[in-house]
């Protein structure tokens, strides 16, 4: 003879005393009203029917995170956004430049590429009309167009570079503006030169020093376009030795179309400028 369990529905032999599915004592059916569903289980029903509940206490379940994905999502973006800020102080990127030229430790103002490599040219052209004072009867005409000249020949140079670097050797990891920061990082020491010339010109020291910072400045030029196209990680086969070959051969050319479109007389007055101070 066979039954059924009250509490799980199991069939058994009617003669158990226990349920062998659930382990429920038939002895409490008889203390049960008729039609009612048993209340009292086991300790081994228990943790049958309610694994997780009998393992681990109400009181001592872990709550869950209620906190929203979106305010987490906002957290992680202000500790990024705060992890990638630029540094906006112009004079730390001054000094920067002029301790490490070639080595950018910080993100910096955008911006600032394009601020000291227009300084750049004004101080050295107001130098170059000051040297003109005595000598030429348009200084300003002079310093006017040397500031065209050397602000055209400084965004030559570091858009060539920026070309090689994006266009020749395929790294895109810096768009123009950043890349125009990087080169005046390298360049900045040519503020100092300007100012440095201007000094040179009031106080009325020997020429030929005034040249030989002069011909620095450009040589360090040079150099920074070296520097920018040496520190890439190219994604194209071209070797970085041509690149640079090409990129001079670009600033040549592009240099000497300023000039055509300046008119030769510019360049006559800064030789003649230059003659005449020698003599």
């Amino acid at each position: 003879m066979y039954k059924n369990c009250p509490n799980c529905g199991a069939r058994v032999l009617s003669d158990m005393r226990f349920c062998n599915n659930c382990g429920y004592d038939f002895a409490n059916v008889n203390d049960q009203p008729a039609g009612q569903h048993p209340q009292g289980q086991s300790p081994y029903a228990q943790s049958i029917n309610h694994p997780s509940s009998a393992a681990q206490p109400t009181s001592l379940r872990q709550p869950t995170n209620t906190a929203p994905p979106t305010q987490q999502h906002r957290r992680q973006s202000h500790t990024s956004a705060t992890a990638t800020k630029t540094n906006g102080n112009y004079w730390q990127f001054l000094l920067s430049g002029l301790s490490h030229p070639l080595k950018v430790q910080v993100s910096f103002d955008r911006r600032f590429g394009l601020i000291s490599l227009t300084l750049s040219a004004l101080l050295a052209a107001i130098a170059t009309a000051v040297s003109t004072d005595s000598i030429l009867n348009s200084p300003l005409t002079v310093g006017l167009h040397s500031f065209i000249l050397l602000l055209a020949s400084n965004f030559i140079i570091a858009s060539t570079a920026f070309l090689a670097r994006w266009v020749f050797l395929g790294d895109h990891s810096q768009n123009y503006l950043t890349s125009l920061t990087t080169f005046a990082h390298h360049t900045n020491l040519m503020i100092f030169i300007s100012i440095l010339l201007l000094l040179w010109q009031i106080i009325d020291l020997n020429v030929i020093g005034y040249y030989f910072i002069f011909s620095i400045g450009g040589l360090f030029l040079q150099l920074s376009l070296m520097a920018m196209i040496l520190d890439t990680t190219p994604k194209k086969k071209m070797d970085k030795g041509y690149a640079y070959l090409i990129a001079s051969v670009i600033i040549v050319f592009a240099i000497g179309f300023v000039i055509a479109i300046l008119g030769v007389s510019t360049l006559n007055d800064l030789i003649q400028n230059s003659s005449t101070l020698f003599t």
